[in-house]
C-alpha cells in the first residue's frame, strides 16, 4: 500500500467534533419534535421554503451582477487563455 498521502492528525479531531455536533443537532431536533408535535405548523413550511428560495435567488443574482460588473466571471478571460504554452 502506498503511503503518498496522509490526512493531518488534527483532521481526526475535526471529524470527531463534527460528528459530536451532528449528534447534538439530532438530539435537539428530537426534543423540538416532541415539544411541538401536538401543534402542526405544516401550512407555515411552504412559506419558509419560498422565502429561503427567494433569498438565495436574490443573493445569487447580486453576486452575478457584481462579478459581471467587475468582469471577473472567467468567461471574459477565456479568449486570453494560452492553450499551448510552448508556442510563442
Amino acid at each position: 500500500m502506498s503511503r503518498d498521502f496522509r490526512f493531518p492528525r488534527w483532521t481526526i479531531l475535526l471529524m470527531l467534533a463534527i460528528m459530536l455536533g451532528m449528534f447534538v443537532a439530532i438530539e435537539k431536533a428530537r426534543e423540538i419534535q416532541i415539544q411541538y408535535s401536538a401543534s402542526s405548523d405544516l401550512p407555515v413550511m411552504p412559506a419558509v421554503f419560498v422565502t429561503v428560495f427567494v433569498l438565495m435567488f436574490v443573493i445569487g443574482a447580486a453576486a452575478y451582477l457584481v462579478m459581471f460588473a467587475l468582469k471577473r466571471s472567467g468567461v471574459h478571460r477565456l479568449p486570453n487563455v494560452d492553450a499551448w504554452p510552448g508556442r510563442r
